[in-house]
């Protein structure tokens, strides 16, 4: 819906992909076919920087750091190849920080992106994943927009806002 907003208003959008190393390769190809297939709409940036989130699946490493040049080796897969990548080797971000956490790093990409002007971030965010997700969404404390149950105040000049929240995985199917 957004791409063919902007569309006929013949405008751009920012198009964020945080890439975590680890992702289902039908999810990779369809941000790439949404990329490549919308480039006269989108500014796409696939962010493939080290980060860092909880890994679950071993007592003795309890955080992963995706994209961490020194486990190359064990990469789950290549470094993607295409001229939106961003990398260590080509980052633009000046408040990214080695191994920061991906909740940080969406917390400053949309003042980043509105050159610390209004923006509004929408996010794929699905709530059946985690209870965690749930609270992103439902906690009392946040400061919504106009009273949006989806959305989140970020910072003075930020905006998130979670337009699939409310999806089941079987609904990502019917959409990929």
């Amino acid at each position: 819906m957004c791409i063919d907003k902007v569309r006929k208003l013949k405008r751009k959008i920012g198009c964020l992909f945080i890439d975590v190393e680890a992702l289902y390769s039908l999810s990779a190809n369809f941000v790439k076919r949404m990329i490549f297939n919308n480039l006269n709409v989108l500014e796409p940036f696939w962010v493939c920087l080290p980060m860092e989130s909880p890994n679950s699946l071993s007592y003795l490493e309890p955080t992963w750091i995706w994209w961490d040049k020194d486990k190359e080796k064990i990469w789950v897969r290549g470094m993607p190849q295409n001229q939106f990548v961003i990398n260590e080797g080509n980052n633009k971000f000046d408040f990214y920080e080695k191994n920061m956490s991906f909740e940080r790093f969406v917390k400053y990409f949309g003042a980043w992106y509105g050159k610390r002007e209004k923006a509004a971030c929408l996010l794929g965010l699905r709530t059946d994943e985690s209870l965690n997700r749930v609270r992103a969404i439902f906690h009392n404390n946040k400061v919504k927009y106009k009273n949006l149950e989806y959305s989140t105040k970020v910072n003075d000049v930020t905006y998130n806002f979670y337009p699939i929240y409310d999806w089941a995985v079987s609904d990502m199917e019917k959409f990929y």
